[in-house]
């Protein structure tokens, strides 16, 4: 019987906890091209990643600077745009500009260098 309480007790607790969003930033590459991305969140915190066409990365629980680099189609060497991005914020690629957003969607700058 006091085993049967206690697992009553655990279920309840488990119904009743507040769930916690996970939270993830993410680099959409809608360009047609691939494009490496960096993406530096604090001091042990760095991804690097390399994205086709359509592809997309996330990183769970961070917010940082994502830096796109490209290499243009002239002999210069390799640049690069770099935008802020929060928790649940996303960065878009685009044939013409690189755009951040907030967690709700909202647009917090484009870099149309690109």
């Amino acid at each position: 019987m006091r085993s049967l309480r206690f697992l009553f007790l655990l279920i309840c607790i488990t119904i009743f906890l507040p769930s916690v969003p996970s939270e993830a930033s993410c680099v959409y590459n809608k360009s047609k091209y691939n494009v490496n991305v960096t993406f530096n969140c604090g001091l042990s915190c760095w991804n690097n990643w390399n994205l086709d066409p359509g592809d997309h990365k996330c990183r769970p629980g961070a917010s940082g600077n994502v830096t796109v680099w490209y290499k243009s189609w002239s002999p210069t060497p390799a640049s690069s745009v770099m935008r802020k991005v929060s928790s649940h914020g996303w960065v878009d690629i685009n044939n013409s500009d690189v755009c951040s957003y907030d967690d709700k969607g909202k647009l917090k700058g484009c870099d149309d260098r690109w």
